[in-house]
């Protein structure tokens, strides 16, 4: 039996009705994100190939950033795409935390971040070569470390930078 375009569609179409809730939540979430944001997501063009196709307008965009990674990796590889992810975020979140109003804020998290994206990125090529799954590593790691709920370059920077760093630090300024 050959299978035709339509049948597949068929199918997927009746099983896009048996979704998981929570998997409803995050199209939902996804859903009021695009319409709060209607110019850059193209809301209304997205909105017309929904009607059109059937499938939500999420699966479109998730489609489209599927392909644009893809084509980051083709073009620069996992080191290009672990350094964009590394990136794009954590640099996003320190010019907001930079944005205090005037106000002198010390936040270790971004500062202890940089340190270790820049050391990381210094030794990158001898541990690519040596730790197997390198890449995937680098980017939980990475994760591990910006996101909120974790702070792990705020963890690093109490266990790690504070006790072996800060005191060499903090004994050659008052030798000076």
């Amino acid at each position: 039996q050959n299978l035709t375009i339509s049948t597949i569609s068929t199918v997927i179409k009746k099983t896009s009705n048996m979704t998981n809730p929570q998997i409803e939540r995050v199209l939902e979430s996804a859903d009021n994100l695009m319409a709060n944001n209607p110019v850059i997501f193209q809301y209304e063009k997205l909105s017309e190939l929904e009607k059109k196709s059937g499938f939500n307008k999420v699966y479109f965009i998730g489609a489209f950033a599927v392909v644009i990674l893809s084509a980051v990796f083709l073009v620069g590889g996992a080191k290009l795409v672990t350094d964009l992810i590394s990136f794009l975020y954590p640099a996003y979140a320190s010019l907001k935390a930079l944005d205090t109003d005037g106000e002198a804020v010390r936040d270790p998290q971004w500062t202890t971040y940089w340190i270790v994206f820049t050391f990381i990125s210094i030794i990158e090529p001898v541990l690519s070569w040596i730790v197997p799954f390198y890449y995937v590593i680098k980017v939980a790691f990475f994760g591990w470390m910006c996101h909120p709920k974790f702070q792990g370059a705020s963890f690093i920077h109490i266990h790690a930078i504070d006790p072996l760093v800060m005191r060499h630090l903090k004994s050659s300024a008052k030798e000076e």
